[in-house]
């Protein structure tokens, strides 16, 4: 596989051996230099895959199944079986949406909109580099739209590169559909009187992470940083970890109260106490595989001790959870502390 990220010029490339290393040539900024080398090591300890995917999580819902629509505040839709959840805000001057669902279903949900409102979409703010979040950015309207996300989204959407644990590789997605307006931190919109706030939350999920906060309506919309019937996914190869992952979490409890309504990436609305519960679980697995380094252990002395035995009746099976846990912390042993 050889793949080019065509926003760093056509003399970058990034080629990928039968092994699942990358090799890169050409000039690269320093941030992606760094972060193909600890990659390439990363992925050499994969050995091979997994046999688990995040299919469970987004592609089974992105087939063609009625979608689930609710207005959670005014003016304010909740679109489900989508893909991952879309949020979608009219106002006067058009829509304001989150995230633009998988791209099967990227019709239903361009007419869904239009019945409820006969306005193009002006906002689209994509909260994560995956498919099931921005497959349907050209239906919607592509680069006619401002499409917001972190500039890190836009190199993910843009570049060939492979995911060893899901045995998948990603393919550059089209110009079309790539953000148009990116940022590395934060800030404010106003569309047709709708407030609008949003954050990068590093190196949780991936390192392109956002939220998308509504403070008027109290929605928080926080994608895949809130693992709601199943544990999260911290995707090493894209630069999650746990550690930011909890970071994360702790950063958005301290955007809500008790009356906020927290959107994950799937599933239907949450309150703050999910997100407290899935802090609190977070909390107890950082502080399990920092042991677990500390002491030397293996990735399947790590799952057999099994530090999410308090959890997996609300989230399910740990077994992908713990191995990206796992490998992704190698990249952070010295925030881990006392280990070397």
């Amino acid at each position: 596989m050889v793949g080019k990220i065509p926003q760093l010029g056509s003399k970058c490339k990034i080629s990928c051996d039968k092994f699942g290393n990358y090799v890169m040539s050409g000039p690269l900024p320093i941030h992606y230099s760094f972060w193909m080398k600890r990659r390439n090591f990363l992925l050499s300890m994969a050995g091979s895959t997994l046999g688990l995917t995040m299919a469970g999580r987004g592609v089974a819902q992105s087939g063609v199944v009625p979608l689930n629509i609710s207005e959670i505040a005014p003016g304010i839709h909740l679109i489900r079986n989508a893909g991952a959840n879309i949020v979608a805000a009219t106002t006067p001057e058009g829509w304001t949406v989150v995230d633009s669902g998988a791209s099967a279903a990227a019709s239903m949900v361009s007419a869904a909109l239009r019945e409820r409102a006969a306005t193009p979409v002006q906002v689209l703010f994509n909260t994560a580099w995956r498919e099931t979040h921005t497959g349907g950015n050209e239906a919607l309207g592509g680069q006619d739209i401002r499409i917001l996300a972190h500039e890190n989204t836009r190199l993910w959407m843009g570049a060939d590169f492979e995911i060893a644990w899901e045995d998948r590789t990603h393919l550059p997605r089209p110009h079309s559909a790539q953000p148009n307006e990116t940022f590395y931190t934060g800030g404010d919109i106003d569309v047709g009187g709708l407030k609008v706030r949003y954050d990068y939350l590093p190196q949780a999920h991936s390192d392109g992470d956002i939220y998308v906060h509504m403070p008027d309506h109290n929605v928080l919309v926080v994608g895949e940083l809130l693992g709601v019937d199943s544990y999260p996914v911290c995707d090493y190869v894209t630069a999650g970890w746990i550690g930011g992952m909890l970071q994360a979490n702790k950063n958005l409890l301290e955007l809500t109260d008790n009356d906020t309504k927290v959107i994950a990436a799937y599933g239907a609305v949450h309150a703050r106490a999910t997100l407290q519960a899935h802090a609190t679980m977070l909390e107890a697995v950082f502080q399990a595989v920092t042991d677990t380094y500390r002491s030397g252990q293996s990735l399947q002395e790590f799952i057999a001790s099994r530090p999410t035995r308090d959890f997996d009746d609300r989230y399910g099976n740990p077994e992908l959870f713990l191995t990206l846990v796992y490998r992704g912390a190698y990249g952070h042993v010295r925030e881990l502390g006392r280990i070397v």
